[in-house]
């Protein structure tokens, strides 16, 4: 089989889109605490070994019947400190209390003294609302840009114009979902800016496609050219460009998750956006934008009958001659 012209076909993406439906509606995706609620612990560690610290902590949750669903060393302003966070549904106030005080007990720190009493900051204000909040604000935003874009193509081109960039949109958007479901990275409260992003990208993507289609269209070499030879011609300009931009940005993504260890699931994420996008720029957009563009011919202008007769009256004159 050939590859290229399978990609090429759409079937590729229409099975990845089917699949992503199936999971979502079966495994639904892997939720991170951001959106399944609970507790967030720190713990100042900043005088003891890591290990002997997580030690000590899950020596309380286990008391207390809780187990960990994240754990990492990070700093605040007391210093070297654990982050720990857990699930708990019933009796909540009581059972952190009661984790709390263990943790005192076991770290031997004092609550009553003025600068001990923040080396154990817990915090329980995420709740599983936030998720359908943070789904909902960037829906409606991306929707709210791709209906702009669309009704910008609508006027400056065609209806079909303004339906391909909407379709290739949410092609993208379907595609790095599904992968972001197959990988089962956790989604957390950046998931929304990741969205957000990935619509963006497409966008500018599907506009260089098509600024290149355009560009070659008018070009009187190629003036004979049928829109399908058009795009593969636009796809040998267009493909190194687009490889380079989705280079550059998972680069600066990788060093940003580096950088900001708190949104490095959603950079993960919206890595695989990147390379949806690209890979939908070179096997998808074209195809939609060869179907969809209408080409515009300057009309020759017809001569007119006096025109006529003063071009025949003037060969005459110079037949005389």
């Amino acid at each position: 089989m050939n590859l290229v012209k399978f990609f090429k076909s759409g079937l590729a993406s229409l099975l990845v889109l089917i699949l992503g439906f199936v999971l979502l509606f079966t495994i639904n995706f892997n939720k991170s605490f951001d959106f399944t609620g609970g507790t967030v612990v720190t713990v100042n560690t900043t005088n003891f070994e890591v290990d002997d610290s997580m030690a000590k902590i899950n020596e309380v949750l286990s008391k207390n019947n809780l187990k960990a669903s994240y754990a990492s060393i990070g700093e605040n302003e007391t210093g070297i400190c654990a982050i720990i966070k857990y699930q708990i549904f019933t009796d909540v106030e009581t059972v952190n209390e009661n984790v709390k005080n263990d943790l005192f007990e076991k770290f031997g720190y004092n609550e009553n003294d003025a600068m001990e009493v923040n080396f154990i900051i817990m915090q329980t204000n995420t709740t599983p609302e936030f998720s359908a909040e943070v789904f909902t604000k960037a829906f409606l935003a991306v929707l709210i840009s791709i209906i702009a874009v669309a009704i910008y193509m609508f006027a400056r081109h065609n209806l079909t114009s303004g339906f391909t960039m909407i379709a290739v949109a949410f092609l993208d958007l379907g595609i790095m979902t599904t992968l972001t479901l197959i990988a089962r990275i956790p989604i957390n409260q950046y998931f929304g800016i990741v969205i957000m992003s990935t619509a963006v990208l497409s966008i500018y993507f599907s506009f260089m496609n098509l600024n290149t289609f355009n560009k070659n269209a008018k070009n009187e070499q190629f003036i004979k050219k049928t829109n399908k030879e058009l795009v593969d011609i636009s796809i040998k300009d267009e493909c190194k460009r687009s490889a380079l931009i989705g280079i550059t940005v998972i680069i600066a993504l990788i060093i940003l998750a580096i950088w900001i260890n708190s949104i490095g699931f959603a950079s993960i994420s919206l890595i695989l956006g990147v390379l949806a996008c690209v890979f939908s720029s070179y096997f998808i957009t074209p195809t939609l934008w060869s179907l969809a563009f209408n080409r515009k011919f300057k009309k020759v202008k017809k001569a007119s009958g006096c025109d006529e007769a003063k071009e025949k009256k003037s060969d005459k004159n110079k037949e005389i001659v």
